[in-house]
């Protein structure tokens, strides 16, 4: 009786475990998560919007999927000749809809 009730807790044991991985690798595989200001965790929307406003050629609001960098957004709008390229981070990535102030070069 008691080999029994070992090996049963024991299958049990492997069958939550396999369902928790499972069910784990779906979750973080189809969903990405930000942290809000209040600091919950939330799912990233399918679509975020950014304003791009300063030293570019094309500026609006533009529609990208979360996880798009600068350099992304820029080939979209092009940078104008007055653009400070110093004070640009191009690699900086969105996750969520803001708006975005390209800074022009100083006189």
């Amino acid at each position: 009786m008691k080999k029994l009730l070992l090996r049963e807790w024991t299958t049990a044991s492997i069958v939550i475990g396999l369902m928790g991985s499972v069910l784990l690798y779906s979750w973080t595989t189809s969903l990405h998560f930000s942290s809000s200001s209040q600091g919950a965790v939330t799912p990233f929307p399918a679509k975020i919007f950014l304003t791009v406003e300063g030293a570019v050629e094309h500026p609006g609001s533009y529609s990208f999927n979360p996880g798009v960098t600068l350099k992304e957004v820029l080939a979209e709008v092009r940078l104008t000749k007055s653009a400070d390229r110093k004070k640009i981070v191009f690699n900086k990535v969105f996750y969520e809809s803001q708006t975005v102030t390209i800074p022009q070069k100083s006189s």
